[in-house]
């Protein structure tokens, strides 16, 4: 038979690691996904574009044929930042992300030409 002492702990320590389980960070999740697009041509972008969810601090990088999958996203609202070099940096805001089913979105992308102003070349002897 437990003492009253030995129960207490043992109820303690249920209430804990079950209020950890039900509240803790590892709640409901969902995936984004989608394709890029390079606005001017139509056709993927086949550079690398950095996708990066703000507030979920989650991101990935887009395949050679403008797809990206981006995995354990909580579930709520983003705004999800698209980035390459060679294109404009784009944010749609307000996405949001649902639970069990792959929130789709595809984005076009405006090319931006740079220009040899921009660059600065670096010699080391």
């Amino acid at each position: 038979m437990l003492s009253k002492r030995s129960f207490q702990l043992i109820t303690l320590v249920t209430i804990i690691l079950v209020s950890s389980l039900l509240f803790g960070q590892s709640g409901p999740r969902g995936e984004v996904k989608g394709e890029i697009i390079d606005q001017e041509s139509g056709n993927p972008v086949y550079v690398s574009v950095t996708v990066f969810i703000e507030g979920a601090n989650v991101g990935a990088g887009s395949n050679l044929v403008g797809n990206y999958e981006i995995d354990g996203v909580p579930v709520g609202w983003y705004d999800i930042t698209y980035s390459s070099f060679g294109y404009k940096t784009k944010t749609l805001k307000n996405v949001r992300v649902g639970f069990a089913k792959a929130t789709n979105v595809d984005v076009e992308m405006e090319r931006v030409s740079h220009s040899g102003a921009d660059l600065t070349a670096v010699t080391i002897k």
